[in-house]
């Protein structure tokens, strides 16, 4: 038997021997040590609503959002947080008091999760430096505290490249806390909430999540110290997918299949078997396919071509898919898909800064006028940092064959959407408009623009020039599809995109 010297002997030699383990045990190891990452934005303010962002209609919330303030603590009764952090706005902390008052909490101010929206490339290198605005004012000094006296200023980064440099370094107070198994609800902005969200899943930071008012999103770090999505705006995420089609005519039909948003795992594998019937419900083709989730490069993940000869131009057919992995179904949907006549007009376009009514007209002489990509935020190529009013156009040709085949049929322009205002004018003429420009600004950054055209000022070779007007964070002709062609396939393609 072991006496007590020995005993007391083996016991510490097996406290040294627990140590030594741990130490090349990474802290994020075991089942239940993973940061749990709560991510909320503020309640909706008038400018939300209404688009324009001074500094009145940002301290001022709807009554939208003076409800959801009321409703707060509710909202967040059932969650259980470690720490509450909150950017050092206004509106956030506004928002988030009723919930601290309730339970007694102080929460810190962090200036690393103050909004700031700036559009990021691959390329983007993060600035070693970020330049401080004014001092972080306390709206409640019992219930918020500054993180330090190193923490009293806010960041006012001015581009892309010291944006960058601020995500990050909240990625990295983050990351502070991983392997705690502790929980943090972070109340931030929808620029800075959604680019938080991607660079946690190793993504490029672009904006590619919409974080909703008072909507509460989570990521939880897995045992090798990466993050996954549970939850996105109040909802169980689940992995989705969706089709893609090549806008161009011809023998057959491109489908591209493409993860909607993202995969939460690198390298996961996945069956997928899929149906294609045509507008009259019968089976043109069906297949099956393999992929895996692999780098997130945004190419597609499967490609498929469809027959489309024997089908009805200006139709619209479907296809019913299922994805598995891990020998369950993942996600079953149903996709439509048209065997196009309309035109696309996406591709290449010029731009130029600055506001000049000259630019409307069929046979303006574009001068200096700079390359840009339709649709995209100008901000990515063209005018990086640029807030104001600006110019595109773009020369197109309509055949009689195309006109042929819209005979009897309505003619319209779809521009996707235009980030804030626009003004379009065909061939000199102005064919609608959407949003209103300052002084009296309204912003409609997210409606599909929709514009008739009277098919009697269709040429051979055509003019577009948009007028448009950004007053904050991105801009220009964002997002597609930019077509023209009859108004039943049009809406097909808005109903499909949607």
């Amino acid at each position: 038997m072991m006496n007590m010297r020995n005993k007391k002997d083996f016991l510490a030699r097996l406290f040294l021997l627990i140590v030594f383990i741990c130490s090349f045990v990474p802290a994020w190891a075991g089942g239940d040590k993973g940061l749990k990452v709560y991510i909320t934005r503020h309640a909706e303010t008038m400018g939300n609503v209404t688009g324009n962002y001074s500094e009145e209609n940002q301290r001022r919330f709807s009554p939208k959002g003076l409800t959801q303030i009321e409703h707060i603590s509710d909202k967040l009764k059932d969650y259980r947080f470690d720490y509450v952090f909150v950017s050092p706005m206004y509106r956030t902390q506004y928002t988030i008091l009723p919930y601290l008052k309730s339970h007694n909490i102080t929460a810190e101010i962090w200036p690393e999760i103050d909004e700031k929206c700036f559009d990021i490339t691959s390329s983007t290198v993060p600035s070693k430096t970020i330049p401080e605005d004014g001092l972080i004012e306390l709206f409640d000094e019992k219930y918020f505290k500054l993180r330090d006296a190193s923490s009293t200023r806010m960041y006012d980064p001015r581009n892309a490249s010291e944006g960058l440099a601020q995500f990050l370094k909240a990625r990295d107070m983050i990351e502070r806390y991983s392997g705690s198994g502790k929980s943090m609800l972070l109340v931030c902005h929808y620029c800075t909430g959604s680019r938080l969200i991607e660079i946690l899943l190793e993504l490029e930071p672009r904006g590619r999540f919409g974080p909703k008012n008072c909507a509460v999103s989570l990521l939880e770090q897995k045992p090798d110290g990466t993050f996954r999505m549970l939850q996105y705006n109040d909802m169980p995420f689940i992995q989705k997918f969706f089709w893609k089609q090549d806008d161009a005519a011809g023998e057959y039909v491109t489908l591209h299949l493409f993860p909607d948003m993202f995969l939460n795992d690198l390298n996961e594998k996945f069956d997928m078997s899929w149906k294609v019937y045509d507008n009259t419900g019968a089976l043109v083709k069906e297949g099956k396919s393999a992929f895996s989730s692999k780098k997130r490069d945004g190419k597609p993940l499967v490609d498929i071509r469809i027959p489309a000869g024997n089908i009805k131009e200006g139709s619209v057919c479907s296809i019913e898919t299922s994805v598995s992995g891990g020998g369950k179904e993942v996600y079953s949907w149903k996709d439509r898909f048209l065997i196009p006549t309309y035109k696309s007009l996406e591709g290449n376009w010029i731009i130029k800064k600055g506001d000049n009514p000259e630019r409307a007209e069929e046979d303006y002489q574009e001068n200096k006028w700079i390359p840009v990509h339709v649709p995209e935020p100008w901000e990515k190529n063209a005018l990086p940092g640029y807030d104001g009013i600006a110019w595109y156009r773009c020369r197109f040709a309509i055949t009689e064959e195309d006109l042929k085949k819209w005979e009897g049929k309505k003619i319209v322009l779809l521009m996707g959407a235009i980030d804030d205002a626009d003004v379009t004018y065909l061939n000199g003429s102005e064919i609608g408009k959407t949003g209103s420009f300052p002084p009296h600004e309204s912003t409609a950054w997210d409606k599909p623009r929709v514009y008739l055209i009277d098919r009697n000022m269709l040429k051979d070779n055509n003019v577009l020039a948009v007028r448009v007007c950004d007053w904050t964070g991105g801009g220009g002709i964002w997002a597609g599809p930019v077509v023209i062609g009859p108004s039943d396939e049009i809406n097909a393609l808005i109903n499909q995109k949607r």
